[in-house]
């Protein structure tokens, strides 16, 4: 994964420019400390300069430009955001969390059948391959959503699953979140730790400003579920999301970086300074 220190971003060409790239041990044959690159808002390599030529810009693997570009200054490391959703800063969580790959489509769908119960009416998940397919591809881009996994940290079993969803940048700087417990896990708070990593990871690595959740009104583990993180109530939305067959009315919950407590050390580089 690329680690860039910004130094401007470029609205109208659509790319950010940035200095000092620094790369996994597998690619620093590739690019050294002090070549200049551009990468576009959709995290594709544009431009590599090379003592000031310009070399190849084929782009790179989308696992070289991940949403943890954003996440990168001069204090951070792209290792100090999988640590973030790891739960490896000397916390005592019982859980981690990763991102969703095409490898946890057997286990997904399984959780999610055994899970139907659970989840009607609230969510409707993927299960069958085609749709958990069509449903990962939702995070093909990685700068507008991220499709994580609640895992037990002793087993690696998968207790449930957290999207960051429309992911805004400029002056919004903001995700909506969607999740769910799977049945076999469901009631022994691993969701709340693991939504927890989550929150640190969202503010303090995507450096985002505000994260919302919409939650109907009877389900009840939910909405405890964040107001034991902080969230606060924002408002009602009738007929809000098109779920199982029927167009459901909404809570809208949302919690910011402040009220968290977890403010990144700069704010993402797409935000408009005065």
């Amino acid at each position: 994964m690329l680690l860039l220190q910004y130094t401007e971003v470029d609205h109208r060409r659509g790319c950010l420019i940035g200095v000092r790239v620094g790369v996994t041990v597998e690619q620093r044959a590739a690019f050294g400390r002090s070549d200049r690159v551009k990468v576009g808002l959709n995290g594709v390599l544009v431009e590599v300069r090379k003592a000031g030529v310009v070399v190849d810009a084929s782009p790179l693997p989308r696992s070289l430009c991940s949403a943890t570009l954003w996440a990168v200054n001069q204090n951070e490391s792209v290792e100090g955001a999988e640590q973030a959703l790891a739960g490896l800063g000397g916390d005592s969580s019982r859980v981690t969390v990763r991102r969703l790959t095409i490898d946890d489509q057997d286990e997904f769908i399984e959780l999610v059948r055994a899970s139907a119960d659970l989840h009607h009416p609230w969510m409707a998940l993927p299960s069958a391959p085609p749709e958990f397919r069509k449903f990962l591809a939702r995070f093909d881009d990685p700068l507008s959503a991220e499709g994580l996994l609640v895992c037990m940290r002793d087993t690696g079993a998968i207790a449930g699953n957290i999207n960051i969803n429309s992911i805004i940048r400029g002056r919004f700087q903001s995700g909506s979140l969607g999740y769910a417990a799977f049945a076999p896990a469901a009631g022994r708070g691993y969701m709340s730790e693991g939504l927890g990593l989550v929150l640190r990871y969202a503010f303090e690595h995507l450096r985002l400003h505000r994260l919302e959740a919409q939650i109907q009104p009877d389900n009840h583990a939910s909405l405890k579920l964040v107001q034991r993180l902080g969230f606060r109530s924002e408002g009602y939305s009738p007929d809000l999301l098109f779920i199982a067959g029927a167009w459901r009315d909404h809570e809208r919950w949302a919690i910011t970086n402040s009220m968290s407590g977890i403010v990144p050390s700069a704010p993402h580089p797409s935000l408009p300074i005065p």
